[in-house]
């Protein structure tokens, strides 16, 4: 039994990870099928729905190797620069790519290896929320310069559905823009139960008899205030109670076991994202100390750099993030920098180079 969770955490599912995905059957057939109804796809469903695992796991497995080319594409600093960049990273022939139009420079690309290029744009919502309206309205020109061409591509949009309306105003540059959608919805109890069923067998985890009682003990500690169940609160609840045993198991030889004492002890969800932010700010901070750093509160202000008005993550530059708190702060960008690592390593903060 290995002494780390295998639990997917804040982490999407990835292709390597199909063994352990759950509960999507239908859904990632669905959207298989749909990959080939038009060149066009838009994703979308509520946040914590398993957009992206859906595609980078389910989706991914659907395919050979041999039969797509996906770039998966965030917005960063701006959707049309970043998709540059993943065509200039995937590309062979880089020095022929330089001050081509984008249709050329995907041309080439299908040219390099002889398969459909798929344009995979996650978190499409950031678009409306980061970027600017002549940002939006260049990207869309562009997607209706692609989908008109005779290139090899296809283009999948995965977004939060309170974001749909922003497509409207753009429908007219391309008409097709709702022909081809997928809504992903909530998982329905039976399936939250099944996906921790398979998953504790799968990772060789025992579960106190009678079992239905543990697994819905589970889904009751992981409801919202609307009685759902976020799939990524799914993963972090299933971690913390993974780790929590381990602290209880000890050096006693046995297998990791979900019984009612563990729910107890690890209490509702809220506690665990409470808890469990509040001893990595402590960790930092002690750490900090060590280093004779006189920065306070350090890591809770670099998480305050990626939170937008609206109240949703934002994409994040170690160096944005160290030249604004450097200069606002004064603080030491040493300092600044040791505290992105490690929130980085303790998987609390992504970011992007």
């Amino acid at each position: 039994m290995p002494d780390k969770s295998p639990f997917k955490f804040l982490d999407a599912f990835e292709k390597n990870d199909v063994s352990s995905f759950f509960g999507r059957s239908w859904e990632t057939e669905t959207l298989f099928k749909k990959t080939f109804e038009s060149n066009l796809i838009l994703l979308y469903g509520l946040s914590g729905t398993g957009k992206t695992s859906l595609v980078r796991c389910g989706l991914h497995n659907m395919f050979a190797d041999t039969d797509w080319l996906p770039l998966f594409i965030r917005r960063e600093r701006n959707i049309i620069a970043s998709l540059q960049h993943h065509i200039f990273q995937a590309a062979y022939e880089k020095k022929s790519l330089k001050d081509q139009p984008i249709a050329r420079q995907v041309y080439s690309l299908y040219l390099d290896y002889y398969k459909p290029v798929y344009l995979i744009f996650d978190q499409f919502e950031e678009l409306f929320i980061q970027g600017s309206r002549e940002e939006a309205g260049r990207f869309f020109w562009l997607l209706a310069e692609l989908l008109q061409s005779k290139v090899q591509v296809k283009i999948m949009l995965i977004m939060r559905e309170e974001y749909l309306a922003d497509l409207d105003r753009f429908e007219k540059i391309v008409p097709s823009l709702f022909d081809n959608r997928f809504r992903v919805e909530r998982m329905r109890t039976e399936d939250i139960y099944e996906v921790i069923a398979r998953s504790t067998d799968h990772f060789d985890i025992t579960i106190e008899k009678p079992e239905t009682e543990i697994i819905s003990g589970i889904i009751e500690r992981i409801r919202n205030d609307r009685g759902q169940v976020d799939l990524t609160n799914l993963q972090v609840y299933l971690d913390q109670l993974y780790r929590d045993d381990l602290k209880r198991r000890g050096s006693h030889d046995r297998p990791i076991r979900f019984d009612h004492d563990l729910l107890e002890k690890t209490g509702r969800l809220g506690h665990v994202l409470s808890r469990f932010l509040d001893e990595q700010l402590e960790r930092i901070n002690n750490e900090l100390l060590k280093r004779n750093s006189g920065a306070r509160d350090l890591a809770l202000k670099v998480l305050a750099r990626l939170v937008t008005n609206e109240g949703t993550k934002q994409t994040g530059y170690r160096n944005i993030i160290i030249e604004a708190l450097s200069d606002e702060q004064h603080l030491s960008q040493n300092d600044i920098t040791y505290c992105i690592e490690r929130l980085h390593d303790l998987r609390i903060i992504r970011f992007l180079e």
